[in-house]
This record gives C-alpha cells, sequence and structure tokens, in this order.
C-alpha cells in the first residue's frame, strides 16, 4: 500500500510539473497596465531592534547567522556557523 501512494505521488508531481511547464511556455497574450500614481517613490526603513554595537571586536559580531528563533519570554536565539 504505501508503494501505492508513492507512486501516486510520484505520478500527480509530473503531471503538475508537466502542467506548470505547459502554462509557462505559451506567449503572453495580455498586457496589463499598472496604476503607479499611488506608488511612493522612496521606501523609509527604520530599525526596530539593534542587536550589539557597530564598533565591538570581530570576535562579538555574527559572521555567519543560519538560524533565529524566540521563546515565549521574548529572547532570541542565533545559530551563527562561526561561533
Amino acid at each position: 500500500m504505501e508503494t501505492d501512494i508513492k507512486n501516486l505521488l510520484h505520478r500527480l508531481s509530473i503531471i503538475v510539473s508537466t502542467i506548470i511547464l505547459i502554462s509557462c511556455t505559451g506567449e503572453d497574450d495580455q498586457n496589463v497596465t499598472v496604476d503607479r500614481s499611488n506608488v511612493p517613490n522612496t521606501i523609509t526603513m527604520k530599525s526596530n531592534l539593534v542587536i550589539g554595537l557597530e564598533d565591538q571586536p570581530a570576535e562579538h559580531q555574527f559572521a555567519q547567522p543560519i538560524a533565529v528563533r524566540t521563546d515565549v519570554e521574548g529572547n532570541i536565539y542565533v545559530a551563527d556557523r562561526a561561533s
């Protein structure tokens, strides 16, 4: 039975992939007009949280962060390959 499910999933993935490929290969016959009058010319960014200091020693800085998690108390955990 597990083999039947695997075969079904494999066939389904082939069908879905084929449909996606066929839909992407056709010529685009539609022209879409986009109203850009309400789009701002600039984007403003601000920091909500800063960790550490700009001038801290290299050994206290992140080098290769790969994951960030938080817990229920709001603590932040960072996994860094270099540390």
